[in-house]
């Protein structure tokens, strides 16, 4: 909250602080890859509303499998 990143960042990481810190990232290399390439966000609300249990989903080869 009340936040400026003036530089770009990783993907799913979560940074703090200031001077900028990085904290870890939100998932690991493996399921960030496979999001990144499933390009969820430009897919229309109803398919990611049935991708929600897919994405969060802490069997990877499940996921991979969908």
């Amino acid at each position: 909250m009340n936040s400026v990143v003036s530089r770009d960042i990783d993907a799913y990481s979560v940074v703090a602080g200031h001077p900028i810190k990085f904290i870890g990232k939100r998932f690991d290399d493996e399921l960030i890859d496979i999001m990144e390439k499933l390009q969820w966000w430009d897919l229309p609300l109803e398919k990611i509303n049935d991708l929600i249990p897919i994405l969060s989903c802490s069997d990877l080869e499940k996921v991979e499998k969908y």
